[in-house]
C-alpha cells in the first residue's frame, strides 16, 4: 500500500474530488498520542507508536487505537500493526517501555474512487492536507498532479509536529 501527503489548497482538492465524482464517506476527529522508546534513539519518519482516541467517527471500530507503523524511505508501508482497545487504561501494559513524546488533534473528511482513499485533514500546527492511499501509485501523484498548490510532504506527520515543537 502506498501513501502519501501534500499541503494543499482547500477549494483546489474539493474540485478535484467534485471532477473525479469522488465519494464522501465520512467525517472525523481523534486525538494522537505519539511515543517513542525510553531508551535509545528514534526516527518519527521511519517508525512510531501512535496511541489515537477517537471523538467522532463512523468507522466500525473500538474509540481507542494503538498503531506501530513502520515505513522505508520511499514512503511504503512495511508494518502497520494496530490494536483496538474500550478505553486507554488497556493501553498501559503496551506502553510500559515508552514515553509519552507529544499530542495534537486531527479532523478531516473521508472520500474514494474506485483507485484513491482520500482523506482531507486539518492537524493542530499544520497547514491543511490531504493523504492519499492506494495500492497504485501512479493514481496517486495523478491525483496531487492536477492540484496546482500540492506541496509534497516527505516527514511523517509526527515528525512533522515535532519539528513545530522543536522550532
Amino acid at each position: 500500500m502506498f501513501e502519501l501527503r501534500c499541503y494543499v489548497d482547500e477549494q483546489e482538492v474539493v474540485n478535484q474530488l467534485i471532477h473525479l465524482d469522488a465519494k464522501y464517506c465520512s467525517q472525523y476527529a481523534f486525538t494522537d498520542e505519539i511515543y517513542h522508546p525510553k531508551n535509545g534513539k528514534y526516527n518519527l519518519n521511519e517508525q512510531f507508536l501512535r496511541l489515537r482516541l477517537y471523538t467522532q467517527t463512523a468507522w466500525e471500530q473500538k474509540l481507542v487505537e494503538l498503531t506501530y507503523k513502520v515505513k522505508n524511505i520511499s514512503s511504503v508501508i512495511l508494518k502497520n500493526r494496530k490494536w483496538q482497545f474500550n478505553n486507554k487504561e488497556e493501553t498501559l501494559p503496551h506502553l510500559l517501555d515508552y514515553e509519552l513524546a507529544f499530542m495534537f488533534k486531527r479532523n478531516g473528511y473521508e472520500y474514494k474512487t474506485d483507485k484513491l482513499h482520500i482523506f482531507l485533514e486539518k492537524i493542530d500546527g499544520l497547514p491543511f492536507s490531504a493523504e492519499i492511499l492506494s495500492k497504485d501509485h501512479k493514481a496517486i501523484e495523478d491525483f496531487f498532479a492536477k492540484i496546482p498548490s500540492a506541496i509534497k510532504i516527505q516527514d511523517s506527520v509526527p515528525r512533522l509536529i515535532e519539528k513545530t515543537l522543536i522550532n
